[in-house]
């Protein structure tokens, strides 16, 4: 079992304002195939889950976290991606009505201007919002 130098933190936010809730997503490979497994079990029976990555390229792994989150119960998934890449046009996969089945529709789906061939792609296509690295603080713009 490899246990990837990445992992990805999901940040979750409970109807307290102030209170967050940690978990970690973590990618094993076995073998070919790859595996998402949450690192510790926590109750996400209804709550909204943001899951914060560095890196997105296919999203198979960020899909791959939905489905672990939507078992556990979490009602809602966003993601915070630093760098979105997409190649071959994989941003699609996130879009609603793009006639992939989804376990539920990405709420909010959150990368930085970092890649300028990206941002002319996903801007104004939800759910897609592209937060500037000039900006102040991404984390006032996420209000978190």
């Amino acid at each position: 079992m490899y246990l990837l130098h990445l992992i990805m933190g999901l940040h979750e936010f409970t109807a307290i304002e102030g209170i967050r809730i940690y978990i970690v997503c973590a990618k094993v490979r076995e073998g070919d195939q790859r595996i998402v497994r949450l690192a510790k079990r926590r109750d996400l029976k209804g709550r909204h889950i943001v899951i914060v990555d560095d890196l997105v390229q296919s999203g198979g792994t960020l899909i791959e976290c939905q489905k672990v989150l939507a078992k556990h119960g979490s009602a809602r998934v966003s993601t915070y991606v630093t760098h979105g890449f997409f190649p071959n046009r994989s941003f699609e996969r996130f879009e609603p009505n793009n006639g992939v089945t989804f376990v539920f529709i990405q709420s909010y789906f959150w990368i930085t201007d970092s890649c300028p061939e990206t941002v002319k792609e996903v801007n104004n296509r939800p759910p897609f919002e592209v937060l500037s690295l000039a900006a102040a603080s991404i984390a006032a713009t996420l209000q978190i």
